[in-house]
């Protein structure tokens, strides 16, 4: 990744970007966001948690550094569950929604791939 300034409406932004392919990977403040060159028209950019019907995935490849969930657990919206490090940047996952972790499909130390399953959360139980 590579670090950029830029000055818009007076104020200084500092981010962290990479191009993967027809990708553009921005992280700012915490959060990463990633854009489809082909697909998108610049104006959208894509938030780097994806989910799937209470399935969390990687959105790109890294290392997992720790998980604050176990099979079983309850949680709250906005609730850490996981932790990633990728190019020296840590991504943190939290879930969308109240809801009951049903598996875990990683580990701590672990090295992930992009779009790996990582844990499924069924939202539906609260």
């Amino acid at each position: 990744m590579k670090f950029f300034e830029i000055e818009w409406q007076g104020k200084i932004y500092k981010f962290w970007a990479q191009r993967d392919r027809n990708f553009l990977w921005i992280h700012y403040k915490g959060c990463t966001w990633r854009w489809n060159a082909e697909k998108d028209s610049g104006r959208k950019l894509k938030k780097k948690q994806k989910t799937l019907k209470g399935l969390i995935l990687s959105s790109i490849p890294g290392r997992i550094d720790g998980i604050f969930v176990q099979k079983g657990d309850k949680i709250q919206k906005g609730q850490a569950l996981l932790v990633m490090s990728a190019m020296k940047i840590e991504y943190n996952f939290r879930a969308e929604a109240h809801g009951i972790v049903e598996d875990i499909y990683c580990e701590s130390g672990q090295t992930v791939s992009a779009d790996q399953e990582l844990i499924k959360i069924n939202y539906a139980s609260n």
